[in-house]
């Protein structure tokens, strides 16, 4: 599509006629460039419009309940003492990072579903791909933390309440949460110029 814009925008430059872009396209200056503004979200290509509300009920069903799953272990981490402990600390954390992703995620899709609402701005879109990614690199840090903690209960058992204290997970899942926005910022890096 964008090709065929810039093959008829420069075409239509020789005949020195201008025209406007098409929706979601704007042109920015003299050169053959244009901008996207907008996306649109198609979803499954080939779904009868009948299937719509069932598909947002479906996916409406999954936000609800991976929200209040894991908000249940959330609430159940404070207010139980005897959970308080390093692996339930990771567990916290990734109920946390599960309630984020879902809603960066789930919601969007949902509105296309259920109100047609399929457009998405350029900005949304990059902040949105942004946050998925953010999400989807801490879980795997929080996944690579779960497994640390299980390798030095199973093969360090003497030495691992040593090591594995409140303070030293804690701290460990503050610096994953902190580092995880470095795999997001070097794909959205430009190092064309």
């Amino acid at each position: 599509m964008r090709e065929v814009w810039m093959m008829l925008l420069h075409h239509s430059r020789g005949l020195q006629s201008h025209s406007t872009p098409p929706p979601g396209m704007v042109e920015v200056n003299d050169e053959n460039y244009t901008r996207v503004s907008e996306f649109v979200i198609v979803g499954f290509p080939g779904l009868h419009p009948s299937y719509f509300q069932l598909m947002a009920w479906f996916f409406f069903f999954i936000y609800v309940t991976t929200i209040s799953g894991n908000f249940l272990l959330v609430g159940l981490f404070v207010l139980e003492r005897s959970l308080q402990k390093p692996m339930y600390i990771i567990m916290l954390s990734l109920s946390l990072s599960d309630i984020g992703f879902a809603t960066v995620a789930l919601p969007k899709v949902i509105a296309r579903w259920w109100w047609d609402d399929g457009r998405i701005s350029f900005n949304t879109c990059l902040f949105q791909e942004q946050m998925i990614h953010y999400f989807g690199t801490l879980n795997s840090l929080i996944m690579m933390t779960m497994a640390m903690d299980r390798y030095l209960a199973i093969c360090h058992p003497l030495r691992y309440p040593m090591l594995m204290t409140n303070q030293n997970m804690s701290c460990l899942t503050v610096f994953f949460w902190m580092s995880a926005t470095v795999i997001p910022a070097i794909g959205t890096m430009d190092f064309t110029k």
